[in-house]
């Protein structure tokens, strides 16, 4: 299982939409961290502008499994599902806490209400 979890300064980032930095963890399958590295995402556009397309698919390259995300749109969220790739929206704090939390079945996904996008449900890692 590969973990990605958009980072700013080491918690995690607010909006993944537009995020261009993730680490990324991968985990056995008895949960225990077996690497975890920094990965930069690409841009394909012509003006070095990033998408979340762009983002969707290179994370699917890398063989992302999950995404761990504090605030992620619901068309965004079909969007890696489209790419087999789970969302676990909600995550706040520092990012190694949070995919421990994760890794322990302590993080549920916290969807935004459909009716109120601007306002979260957020989870916090234990």
């Amino acid at each position: 299982m590969i973990i990605a979890v958009p980072t700013g300064e080491g918690i995690v980032e607010e909006h993944v939409e537009f995020c261009g930095r993730f680490m990324l963890y991968t985990l056995a399958s008895d949960y225990s961290i077996e690497t975890v590295e920094e990965y930069e995402v690409e841009t394909s556009a012509d003006d070095g502008e990033r998408t979340p397309a762009d983002t969707a698919n290179e994370l699917a390259r890398r063989g992302v499994t999950h995404l761990i995300t504090m605030r992620i749109d619901n068309d965004t969220v079909h969007m890696y599902h489209a790419r087999r790739v789970c969302v676990v929206r909600g995550a706040a704090g520092p990012i190694h806490d949070v995919v421990m939390a994760f890794a322990k079945g302590m993080l549920d996904d916290a969807p935004l209400p459909e009716n109120k996008p601007e306002i979260g449900n957020f989870a916090k890692a234990v």
